[in-house]
């Protein structure tokens, strides 16, 4: 029986039909995954943004970094697993999804070392074409 995962919107459930993951090679059914219609979406953005305006109730810098070091952390211990699922559904060898989740756990980290170094400054979007001479 393949993983059903479901919509993670709090309080919300959708009257869209369920998507069907399946593996490129042999259109075997991974696991299906709950998808979100246009009331769920809209109610998603309304508590993002009523979330996002109530600043007292934001977390401080170092809960999100031990948030985020419990994450690499979590993502180290299953690097395997998540590299054969990441491989299984998009079909790609092996050693390209263990590549790709050890990308994603160093983009982990970076966020960490965001919160620690960059609070309180501006930074140089000009590192591209589009954001040349902008400041963020």
């Amino acid at each position: 029986m393949p993983e059903h995962f479901k919509l993670m919107i709090p309080g919300v459930t959708s009257s869209s039909a369920p998507l069907e993951i399946h593996a490129p090679w042999d259109n075997s059914t991974i696991a299906t995954a709950e998808t979100a219609d246009s009331a769920a979406v809209e109610q998603a953005l309304t508590t993002a943004y009523a979330l996002y305006r109530d600043r007292d109730a934001w977390l401080s810098p170092a809960e999100r970094i031990g948030i985020l070091q419990k994450t690499a952390d979590l993502m180290q211990a299953q690097r395997e697993t998540l590299a054969l699922e990441a491989a299984r559904e998009g079909g790609r060898p092996l050693p390209d999804s263990l590549v790709e989740v050890d990308r994603a756990i160093d983009g982990v980290h970076g966020c960490i070392e965001c919160l620690r170094n960059d609070a309180g400054r501006e930074i140089p979007m000009g590192i591209n074409a589009a954001s040349s001479g902008r400041w963020r």
